[in-house]
């Protein structure tokens, strides 16, 4: 095996060899367009495949509070929301249920936010302030990415600008809620910029004891010079949530809003400093690297009873080189990750621990090269490894440590006949290895799991006209040994539920989108997805994957009928869904369902005003069931209709 030390001279080797070879120069002058393609800004989108944006207009136009609801309004995108708003949410691409946290790879500016444990990203850690846009990968990217980017990547592009000013908002919404944002940017002379932000957001919640107090920091300094810029930023994150927990079918009919448990909570403070570097090399050459270090502690109860403690610590280091010339772009890069990993939980006053240290690295390239003036093809490989050390009370007193490895490859081709039309035809690997608490608790027989391996297929079009943009994807992901929850298993010592590797999967499927400007002041956005999800091998052949809709569609249009005002109204439909943990689809489905949003914005100078309000029909429905221990079906109830108005100010 080859270290990431030397993996990474190796790399700079090859790098200096090219940029000794007979490239013609070009302008290093790369605006910020799309990132997630390549892992470095470009101006389009060069490699096969489909990447979404939501812009900075259109996230104003949707009056969403939170990063959930804005994202809720891409059809393609399937949410899990247990209270509503967004404290414990999951985002899943291409059919992924109960997983999703696990099996999408939620990125901000390039830090990954999943963790190494079965605790999903953090998304009420990003304040919507400061959202430039969003880059939705659809379909696998295990070699740009690596671990987790099974399903898709959700990269959150932050604000950095040149302007100097001032930002306040002010929030109210149903459920006592308020939130208080703030924004401070300022411009030097001389290439020095610093931008502040805080946000403070606080709500009883839709259901009982289910209190949330958030505040959140970030600060971002960042100096440009003729050759390159640097940057250094530092968040802290204080949460405070009470879990009310899932209802039974009876609970549910007798109080939709009650809590199942009275104590039980949870307490978050996080702290993430990161660094990084753009330098030009030559003007064809550039070196991107950035170092992270994020430290989160948690204390809390659950299940009615059980006390618990838990800390988190990562550092990771991404460099990685960019050449360019036209069309001719080599990406070479190394992620390096140290994951420090420890759980103390009280039953009845035993104290029982796990530990895990943790170390991931891997080497990468991806090549998009020309084959003429039409077409182009892009081929990477990413070799991947990972050390676990785990102590576990129960499952592993005495230590035990868990190595692997794999490599992924990729390679597509995209074909753009004239100007309006391109092509693309692309084959992905993807990769996951096991978490923390999937290794330490596979049931009596401590299994070891098998690292979770995919491909996915994709053909697709799109058509980029006057006034309409088209897009049409077929795709087919298959995995082999994915890890998943059985509730229902017997661990031993009266125990039920655990890890396995399931049998084969299989998710084939078509998206759907069209983008359309019927006049200068209306506006139509549509996605749909149809997703066939199913076992392919094992006792549960051709059953579907529990907690993943069939078919998943989002309408959404955009009126301005004087200046200074926008309308927006969207209809989100999800399909039926088996509850998770239902692989033998014996319970029956949960009923599809369809929720109504709409934003009225006004707009005036320098300040303005925006009043949402979501579920317009005061939908009764469940965003999120599951199967119990016992095999009875619960129920997380999402909030009726419910209102949030906004008042921002800028100077």
């Amino acid at each position: 095996m080859l270290p990431s030390a030397m993996a990474l001279a190796a790399l700079f080797f090859f790098c200096h060899q090219l940029l000794a070879s007979d490239i013609p120069s070009s302008s290093s002058d790369i605006p910020n367009i799309i990132v997630s393609a390549t892992r470095s800004a470009q101006t389009e989108q060069l490699t096969p495949g489909r990447i979404e944006i939501i812009d900075r207009s259109q996230i104003e136009a949707t009056g969403a509070s939170h990063l959930v609801d804005l994202l809720r309004s891409i059809g393609t995108t399937q949410v899990q929301d247990n209270y509503g708003d967004g404290s414990r949410a999951t985002i899943g691409l291409r059919g992924f249920g109960a997983t999703a946290g696990s099996n999408t790879l939620i990125m901000i500016d390039g830090r990954r936010l999943n963790n190494t444990d079965l605790a999903p990203p953090e998304l009420n850690s990003i304040a919507l302030k400061d959202v430039q846009r969003i880059e939705i990968i659809q379909g696998s990217s295990g070699v740009l990415f690596g671990d987790q980017a099974i399903g898709g990547v959700v990269n959150i592009i932050t604000k950095i600008t040149g302007d100097s000013d001032i930002d306040l908002e002010v929030g109210l919404t149903s459920y006592a809620g308020r939130q208080l944002q703030a924004a401070v940017t300022h411009q030097f002379d001389g290439g020095l910029r610093v931008r502040l932000t805080g946000e403070k957001r606080r709500s009883d919640g839709y259901r009982d004891r289910n209190d949330l107090d958030l505040t959140n920091i970030f600060a971002n300094v960042g100096y440009e010079y003729d050759s390159g810029s640097l940057f250094i930023e530092h968040q802290t994150i204080q949460e405070d949530l009470r879990l009310p927990g899932a209802l039974t079918r009876d609970q549910v009919v007798q109080s939709r809003k009650q809590a199942q448990f009275a104590t039980d909570f949870v307490n978050t403070d996080t702290d993430i400093t990161r660094a990084g570097v753009n330098q030009r090399i030559t003007p064809h050459w550039s070196l991107l690297a950035e170092i992270t270090s994020r430290q989160s502690d948690a204390d809390g109860m659950l299940s009615g009873g059980t006390p618990f403690q838990q800390e988190r610590e990562m550092i990771g280091f991404n460099p990685r080189l960019i050449g360019q010339y036209e069309t001719f772009m080599v990406t070479l890069g190394t992620d390096i990750e140290s994951n420090e990993y420890q759980l103390a939980s009280n039953f009845g006053g035993f104290i029982a621990t796990t530990t895990n240290d943790q170390k991931v690295t891997s080497e990468y390239i991806q090549l998009v090269y020309p084959l003429n003036s039409v077409a182009s093809t892009t081929v990477g490989v990413r070799h991947a490894e990972v050390e676990n050390e785990i102590v576990d009370t129960f499952t592993f007193p005495g230590g035990a440590r868990f190595d692997d490895s794999e490599t992924v490859y990729e390679i597509g081709i995209s074909y753009s006949p004239n100007q309006q039309t391109r092509l693309f035809l692309r084959r992905a690997g993807s990769y996951r290895f096991p978490k923390t608490d999937e290794l330490t608790f596979t049931g009596i027989n401590l299994v070891q799991l098998e690292t979770q391996t995919g491909v996915s297929l994709e053909l697709g079009i799109d058509w980029q006209g006057t006034a309409t943009q088209l897009g049409a994807m077929l795709y087919s992901l298959t995995l082999e040994d994915e890890i998943g929850f059985d509730p229902l298993a017997d661990i031993g010592f009266g125990f039920f539920g655990a890890n396995n590797n399931l049998d084969d999967t299989e998710r084939k499927g078509i998206t759907l989108s069209i983008d359309w400007q019927l006049a200068d002041n209306l506006s139509l956005s549509s996605r749909a997805d149809y997703i066939d999800s199913e076992f392919t091998d094992g006792a549960f052949e051709g059953q579907r994957i529990p907690f993943v809709s069939r078919h998943l569609a989002n309408l959404g249009v955009t009126f301005t009928p004087r200046p200074g005002w926008s309308l927006f109204l969207e209809a989100q439909y999800a399909g039926d869904r088996y509850a998770d943990g239902d692989f033998g689809n014996t319970e029956g489905s949960q009923g599809g369902y369809t929720v109504f949003n709409g934003n009225v914005r006004y707009v005036n100078d320098n300040w303005a005003v925006s009043f949402r309000a979501d579920n317009l029909t005061d939908k009764r429905y469940s965003e999120y069931t599951a199967l119990r221990f016992d095999g009875v079906k619960t129920f997380y109830p999402s909030p009726e209709r419910r209102y949030h108005i906004h008042f921002s100010y800028s100077f």
